[in-house]
């Protein structure tokens, strides 16, 4: 076993143990990030680094992103950025060489401790006019000026403004103000025809879950077309499994409980009491078709959606939970 899988193998099995949390990267659905604004050169999308490096072979690692850009949530929404799966203390690197323009250490209401790059986004030893902030965490190791590599340390991640430990990322054209968000930029070509559904905003578009009496599982679901009309899904499910195992995929379709919130208890004669599984949910779209777009978000948000129903043989990110 080479180090870059047995190192996906340890984060991975390490994030299972925690409730809650989507396990790590797999190389099955690809978790890639590409800027696609104005400065990207050729070809039509800039390739960019994860923010997290194997710590022997210094590959990327790509964790389990807990709220895309764009993604719909149940309190602050639409997320201006991407929430990546990150303990406390977790090393952090750039997405591209560049130059540091802002370090804020004190403890920013909604952003903690944070850094904001300049980035060479294409690569040509020019610093493009695009600013990546990354937030919340739990110390800083650059200034103010300084030039940085893919192998510059930038500090540890943490949990500084947020209630919950993650690495926050969003990206900027034009604007290196930390009070000046405005635009952060899609990480990567979600569907066949981004800016009909909003860069994903508009079609993936589950978020917060909960589980009561251990079986009994809650998502919530809700979307707008194209204009401003809200739309009901033709069919949320929850797809679950054993855990660590290549069973194939069960899925329950999920019924309406009101306020956009649909629920299903997983019965007993299927995953017996004290039963380990993972499990996603989907929501489908019924004026979407699957010729030409993909109708499923996803809940954890996905870059890369699988096709529904799963392929059993392949892994991504999902939750874990014990029955």
């Amino acid at each position: 076993m080479n180090k870059r899988i047995l190192s996906l193998f340890i984060i991975t099995l390490l994030l299972s143990f925690i409730p809650g949390l989507a396990y790590g990267y797999t190389p099955y659905y690809d978790e890639k990030f590409y800027y696609t604004g104005p400065y990207y050169g050729s070809p039509y999308f800039a390739t960019l680094y994860s923010p997290f490096r194997d710590a022997s072979s210094g590959d990327d690692v790509y964790p389990g992103v807990t709220s895309k850009y764009n993604n719909p949530r149940h309190t602050t929404s639409p997320h201006s950025g991407v929430d990546f799966t990150a303990a406390v203390n977790t090393n952090v690197y750039p997405l591209s060489s560049g130059k540091v323009e802002y370090v804020y250490t004190e403890i920013h209401d909604d952003f903690g401790k944070f850094v904001i790059i300049r980035l060479d986004v294409n690569r040509d030893g020019v610093n493009d006019n695009v600013y990546a902030r990354y937030a919340h965490l739990d110390s800083i190791n650059v200034s103010v000026g300084q030039n940085v590599t893919r192998s510059t340390l930038i500090g540890k991640s943490g949990k500084t403004g947020t209630n919950a430990a993650h690495l926050h990322v969003d990206m900027k054209d034009n604007n290196s103000s930390p009070t000046g968000v405005t635009h952060s930029l899609p990480w990567h070509l979600y569907y066949n025809n981004r800016t009909d559904w909003n860069y994903g905003k508009d079609l993936d578009w589950l978020c917060q879950h909960s589980i009561t009496n251990r079986r009994t599982f809650a998502v919530y679901c809700y979307g707008k077309t194209d204009g401003s009309q809200k739309i009901v899904p033709s069919e949320v499910k929850i797809w679950i499994r054993r855990a660590y195992t290549s069973d194939a995929w069960t899925g329950y379709v999920m019924s309406h409980a009101g306020s956009d919130q649909y629920t299903v208890t997983v019965p007993s004669a299927d995953f017996p009491d004290g039963t380990t599984v993972e499990y996603f949910f989907s929501g489908k779209r019924g004026d979407v078709s699957e010729s030409t777009n993909c109708p499923f978000g996803l809940y954890p948000a996905k870059f890369k959606a699988p096709a529904i129903p799963p392929d059993s043989t392949k892994s991504f990110a999902r939750y874990s939970h014990i029955l």
